[in-house]
């Protein structure tokens, strides 16, 4: 089950070992509540709630970047990453070479960018590789992917090609309740 709700409260059991937390979802939810109730066990995961951002944001990204590569010589996905690198979300992580493939498969882009030295909290030293990692386009939220295309906004604009106005890019963006 997956809906958006609001927690109401918490409370300690009495042998103080457990919390009990009470959740006010859509009534609309009700069906789904019934079935999860005839569980033992549950995965529980609360987060907190963010827009997801419109398919139309994504269509216009690639838009975009399909009209700017011939322009650049380049493919679109070439020039995806290219973007991506300019404005879009990264996370440093110390690792190995090994580390750097196994990255590769849940980041779009991974740089090593050379070795540092970690200390652990016993005061041993490690040699690792700092690498940005890079998450793709599709695991943006709406603030996230606003950026990225304001970026490639501007950029098209360098090239002279025709964009949204700036009144459309806002209605755009008001759709994805920025």
């Amino acid at each position: 089950m997956e809906t958006v709700g609001k927690l109401t409260g918490a409370s300690r059991t009495l042998d103080g070992k457990r919390i009990n937390l009470t959740f006010e979802v859509d009534g609309s939810s009700a069906d789904q509540v019934e079935k999860i109730m005839a569980q033992d066990k549950l995965r529980i995961r609360a987060v907190k709630w963010r827009e997801k951002r419109s398919i139309d944001a994504n269509n216009y990204l690639w838009e975009l970047l399909s009209q700017m590569a011939p322009v650049l010589h380049t493919t679109k996905e070439e020039l995806y990453l290219r973007e991506l690198q300019e404005y879009g979300v990264f996370i440093y992580l110390p690792g190995t070479d090994e580390d750097m493939k196994k990255l590769s498969e849940v980041f779009r882009i991974v740089i090593n960018r050379g070795e540092t030295t970690l200390t652990t909290p016993s005061g041993k030293e490690m040699r690792l590789n700092q690498l940005q990692c890079y998450k793709g386009s599709s695991k943006y939220d709406t603030l996230e992917m606003s950026r990225l295309i304001d970026g490639v906004v501007e950029d098209a604009k360098e090239l002279g090609i025709d964009t949204m106005t700036p009144e459309e890019i806002r209605q755009m963006k008001e759709r994805w309740h920025l």
